[in-house]
């Protein structure tokens, strides 16, 4: 930690790209000042497989990262770009797919790899989505709820506990954020009406998310462990909180945002002991969304 006592945190690429990058990026958010001093390097270019003849370049996103530097995400398949294709990435190997999928299951998304490259995700195939947990060719799969349709894992950590969604019924809504520990699932409830999510947990078993829609402005945050719950005020200056990502220090970050005539303007927050802080924007910029912290002085953008 340097002398400016500031946090490391992650963005994320908001636009779609034909290749996935990774950067580093390095974001002092310092309470004392207004303005944040920004640096950042390529650090790879991951291409999606080239397609056959007569068919278009797909698309590739990253969606996790690990300490090692391993990444994970997924592609859209040359063939039929409805279907996605999971992976994980290093340095020395390139692209490694997660296939062959579970039979029945003809599409997947890799969102989150941990330090010993168990990745987390969701897979489909009839109809109806399943979390899943890989572990070197190894699958578990997480169901809806009986007469749900889907469910989804968006992080794992070290110690093998993931996190998501899942489905309380055949539709869209409602549905439940979950903690999935030791082949047991926990289902954390809605509430906020008509939905939550698990966004993020850390080696704790510290959980965030937030419950209700996101084009909700009664949308707002929250933090489990073991049981107990507790709701976060909004984003200051915003009429919301979406927490995204915890780090092992129990620092987590998330985003408010607030309807304006022009549209919705977002504003990053860091939270610690349950108290807000509001990150500063890029100089140049009118609105900000954090995605990811980390626990030592080296972050990703992607």
């Amino acid at each position: 930690m340097s002398a400016r006592h500031g946090r490391i945190l992650e963005f994320r690429t908001a636009w779609r790209s034909r290749a996935g990058i990774v950067l580093t990026l390095s974001l002092f958010a310092c309470a004392q000042e207004a303005s944040a001093q920004c640096q950042y390097e390529i650090e790879a270019i991951i291409e999606p497989p080239v397609c056959p003849p007569f068919f278009d370049p797909t698309l590739l996103y990253v969606t996790g990262l690990n300490n090692d530097g391993v990444v994970c995400g997924y592609y859209e398949h040359c063939v039929n770009s409805n279907l996605d294709v999971p992976f994980i990435w290093t340095a020395e190997d390139g692209i490694d797919t997660l296939l062959p999928l579970p039979p029945g299951f003809n599409s997947g998304r890799a969102n989150d790899v941990n330090d010993e490259g168990i990745v987390g995700g969701v897979i489909s195939g009839l109809g109806i989505e399943h979390g899943f947990i890989w572990d070197d060719g190894e699958w578990t799969l997480i169901e809806p709820l009986p007469g749900g349709a889907w469910c989804e894992i968006f992080a794992i950590n070290n110690a093998g506990t993931a996190v998501g969604f899942r489905s309380i019924g055949p539709g869209t809504h409602p549905y439940t954020a979950f903690v999935y520990k030791d082949g047991v699932i926990t289902d954390l409830g809605t509430m906020i009406e008509p939905a939550s999510i698990a966004r993020d947990v850390n080696d704790q078993d510290v959980v965030v998310g937030y419950a209700g829609l996101q084009v909700n402005p009664i949308q707002q945050g929250f933090v489990w462990q073991e049981g107990a719950l507790t709701m976060l005020n909004d984003v200051p200056g915003t009429a919301s909180s979406d927490i995204v990502a915890i780090n092992n220090h129990n620092v987590f970050i998330g985003n408010g945002s607030i309807q304006t005539r022009t549209g919705l303007v977002f504003r990053g927050a860091m939270w610690q002991a349950d108290e807000p802080m509001l990150l500063p924007l890029l100089p140049g910029f009118a609105s900000s969304n954090v995605n990811g912290i980390r626990d030592y002085l080296k972050t990703r953008i992607r």
